[in-house]
C-alpha cells in the first residue's frame, strides 16, 4: 500500500466539511495554494477527483464520501494511540514493567522497590527476572525488557543503551560467632585454611565470578566444603557449620542478627561492587518507562537514608 501523511489526511477532513478550498486555507491556517497542493496529491493517491466545482462550490465524489466516513474515526483512533503513548497515569495504569536483577540486587532494592511502586500505581506490576547477561541487550532492544539492574565489569554497553549509577557494596568475610578459630578478625592465612562455602559458577552472578577469580589467584588451593547452586543461602550455611564465605556486606548485614554471624573485614583485595540500572535508548522519552526510572531512583534514596545503602559517586 501506497504511503500517506497524516496531515494530508486531515486536510481532506477539513475539505470536505467546508467544501472550498479558500475556507479550508482559512481553517487550516494555510495558504490557498498550499491546500490546492495537498488537494492534488490526496487526488493521485486516490486516484479520484475527491471534490469537483459545481454551482455554488465543490461537491464531494462518491469516493470522497466512502473515504471521509472512516477517515474520521481511523483519526480519532490515531490520535488517541499517540496520547496514550505520551501520557501516563500511574494511578489507573496495569502496566508490567519487567527487570532482570541478581538475587543479590533483587534482596536489597526488590522490596523497597516494590513498595514505591505499589504506593504510587496500585494496578501497576513489576517483574523480577533472572539475569540473562548474553540476551539483555538483545532483549531490550526489542522491547522484552524494560531494564537491566545488574554489575557489569568493564564497559560492554552500545552506545544504544543507557545508564545510571545506582548504589555500591563491598566484600566482607563472614563466619559464624563461636567459630573455634576466627573471632573479631581474619588474616589470609586463616581464610586460606578454612573451609569455604562457594557457588557453582553461573554465567551472569558477576559476584560469585569476583570471587572465585579472586580466590583461583591465591597461591594455594582452598579446601571447600560444599558447593551451593544458590547464592543467598550462603549465610545459611555458614551459620550452622566452621565454614567462612565472602559476601555483600549488604547481604552479611540482612541475616548477621538472625543468623548470629561475625562480619569481618575481608583478607583478600576485592573491587568495589557497582550496581547501575541499564535500559534502550528506545524507552528514553515513553513516558510510563520514565516514571519507572524515577521510582527506582526514589527506591535507592530511600535506601541511603536508612543507610542500607552506599550511594555511588555520580
Amino acid at each position: 500500500m501506497k504511503n500517506i501523511e497524516t496531515e494530508l489526511l486531515r486536510t481532506l477532513l477539513v475539505l470536505l466539511r467546508e467544501r472550498s478550498v479558500s475556507k479550508a486555507a482559512v481553517r487550516l491556517q494555510l495558504s490557498q495554494p498550499a491546500v490546492s497542493q495537498a488537494l492534488g496529491k490526496l487526488r493521485v493517491f486516490f486516484n479520484d477527483p475527491l471534490l469537483v466545482r459545481a454551482k455554488g462550490g465543490m461537491v464531494p465524489t462518491e469516493r470522497a464520501l466512502q473515504v471521509g466516513k472512516e477517515l474520521s474515526s481511523v483519526l480519532d483512533r490515531l490520535d488517541s494511540l499517540s496520547a496514550a503513548s505520551a501520557l501516563f497515569e500511574p494511578t489507573s495504569s496495569t502496566r508490567t514493567f519487567s527487570l532482570t536483577t541478581s538475587a543479590y540486587a533483587e534482596l536489597v532494592l526488590g522490596p523497597t522497590l516494590a513498595g514505591v511502586v505499589s504506593a504510587a500505581a496500585p494496578n501497576v506490576q513489576v517483574e523480577f527476572r533472572r539475569p540473562d547477561p548474553n540476551r539483555a541487550n538483545d532483549l531490550l532492544e526489542r522491547g522484552e525488557l524494560d531494564f537491566r539492574i545488574a554489575w557489569v565489569r568493564g564497559n560492554t554497553s552500545p552506545s544504544s543503551m543507557r545508564s545510571k549509577a545506582l548504589f555500591e557494596d563491598r566484600f566482607v568475610c563472614i563466619a559464624r560467632v563461636g567459630h573455634p578459630t576466627i573471632q573479631g578478625s581474619i588474616t589470609v592465612q586463616q581464610f586460606l585454611a578454612a573451609p569455604q562455602v562457594c557457588t557453582r559458577l553461573q554465567e551472569g552472578i558477576t559476584l560469585a565470578r569476583v570471587v572465585d577469580e579472586a580466590i583461583r589467584r591465591l597461591p594455594a588451593e582452598l579446601p571447600t566444603g560444599v558447593q551451593v547452586q544458590n547464592y543467598l543461602t550462603l549465610p545459611f550455611f555458614v551459620a550452622n557449620s566452621d565454614f567462612v564465605v565472602m559476601a555483600p556486606l549488604r547481604v552479611a548485614s540482612a541475616f548477621q542478627s538472625s543468623l548470629g554471624l561475625q562480619i569481618l573485614e575481608s583478607p583478600l583485595r576485592l573491587p568495589r561492587i557497582r550496581y547501575a540500572v541499564y535500559w534502550h535508548e528506545r524507552s528514553q522519552r515513553d513516558a510510563g518507562h520514565r516514571w519507572m526510572r524515577q521510582r527506582i531512583a526514589e527506591a535507592v534514596d530511600i535506601l541511603e537514608t536508612r543507610k542500607v545503602l552506599s550511594r555511588s559517586p555520580e
